[in-house]
Order: C-alpha cells, then sequence, then structure tokens
C-alpha cells in the first residue's frame, strides 16, 4: 500500500506539468469529454498538443491520483471530468485530501 508522503508527492508531480494544469482548466466547468473533446479545448486556450496519445497518457495520470473520473456516458462514449475542486496539504503532517466545493455532489 502506498504511503501517504507517497501519494502526495505522486499527485504534486502531477501538478507539477503544464498538459495535466491544462486539462484540469479545460474540464473546470464540469461536464464530461471525450479525449477528442478535451483536445479541442486544450487548443482554444492557446497550446498545441500534438499527439492524441499525450492528452490520453495525460488524461489516465490524472485519473489514477483521483483528480479525474472516467466514466461512460450513454450515446458519446469514455469521457472524463474533474472529480474535485480543491486540494488542501498539510504540510507538518504530509496529508492532502481532495474535495468538492461546498455543496457539490460527491462523485458515487
Amino acid at each position: 500500500m502506498e504511503s501517504e508522503r507517497s501519494s502526495l508527492l505522486r499527485l504534486l508531480l502531477t501538478l507539477a506539468n503544464e498538459t495535466n494544469l491544462l486539462i484540469i482548466e479545460a474540464l473546470s466547468d464540469g461536464r464530461p469529454l471525450k479525449v477528442a473533446e478535451v483536445e479541442r479545448r486544450i487548443e482554444r486556450l492557446g497550446s498545441k498538443l500534438t499527439y492524441r496519445e499525450s492528452v490520453y497518457k495525460a488524461l489516465e495520470k490524472l485519473t489514477d491520483v483521483d483528480l479525474l473520473e472516467k466514466t461512460y456516458v450513454k450515446n458519446k462514449g469514455i469521457c472524463y471530468k474533474l472529480s474535485k475542486r480543491q486540494l488542501f496539504i498539510d504540510f507538518v503532517s504530509g496529508t492532502y485530501s481532495l474535495k468538492n466545493l461546498p455543496g457539490e455532489i460527491q462523485p458515487a
């Protein structure tokens, strides 16, 4: 089992990547999007990502650290959406928690 500090380090390393931050920004409205839709949003944000595989790998990494949720949407297929909107870090204990904004429903 991964220690809390190892888990925090993995999360922070994931966030220290421009592609991952662009994906989070692209998904910030909370709607589930397919990989191609995420790519188009990133392009609208002014970034040129050349490989769909890069976006897919980044989406999977963000899912692995529980920042995104991978889900099936009827008539759309596999989509990704933000699963949490806030990150709280306790530097003294080396722990963190991911939360939604007050009033938002936690994903199942």
